[in-house]
């Protein structure tokens, strides 16, 4: 995913030093999941002084239970689906760059420069949450609601959605739903969704 994405490009690290920008560890983080083996590459970024603009929006605990409540009134059907790699489809601040991990074969003098938001950044989460919310309002024509910026309504077709970081929930009739996670798999590769017509507390 990384070269996929296009995550990074090269920089030459005496040029970086000169340029006074810190060159940020990273590691491989293994996740064991029944007989597979994942791995990622995460940046080791780690709070060496307080900063202000790390936030990043996360769902209330009200902006679901609302959700459902009018989906129910509505008649809707349900979707939830999963991101692969969510961060780092949304583009870094200039001035990151990370190692290049030990078994690259990278060339010592080379290092990475962070293109997209990489996994480990402490920024990563508001980098993503701008840009997906940039997806949903200009390419998908969905509002983003004042009081939960995690839910987001398009007026048109009465589709809603809740994120949860890479989860998004959606409510609406079930081909809208469709149409919906195909068209956010444009913008944002997905490992998968699935309708969920028969959720009790939706229908």
């Amino acid at each position: 995913h990384l070269e996929e994405l296009k995550v990074f490009s090269k920089a030459l690290r005496e040029k970086v030093k000169q340029m006074g920008y810190r060159i940020i560890g990273a590691t491989w983080v293994d996740h064991v999941k029944g007989d597979e083996c994942r791995s990622r590459l995460v940046a080791q970024e780690f709070a060496t002084s307080k900063k202000n603009d790390l936030f990043a929006a996360t769902p209330s605990s009200q902006g679901m239970p609302v959700l459902l409540a009018i989906g129910s009134i509505e008649g809707d059907d349900a979707g939830s689906g999963d991101f692969v790699c969510a961060f780092m489809h949304a583009g870094a601040e200039d001035g990151y760059y990370v190692e290049p991990p030990y078994d690259s074969g990278e060339d010592p003098k080379v290092v990475w420069k962070c293109e997209k938001a990489f996994n480990g950044l402490r920024k990563a989460p508001a980098w993503f949450s701008d840009w997906i919310a940039t997806v949903l309002a200009n390419k998908m024509v969905f509002y983003r609601c004042k009081t939960d910026p995690q839910v987001y309504i398009n007026y048109v077709t009465r589709a809603k959605v809740n994120l949860h970081l890479d989860d998004p929930f959606a409510l609406g009739k079930e081909q809208l739903i469709k149409e919906f996670f195909e068209e956010l798999n444009t913008q944002v590769k997905m490992k998968h969704y699935e309708i969920l017509s028969e959720v009790p507390s939706v229908k």
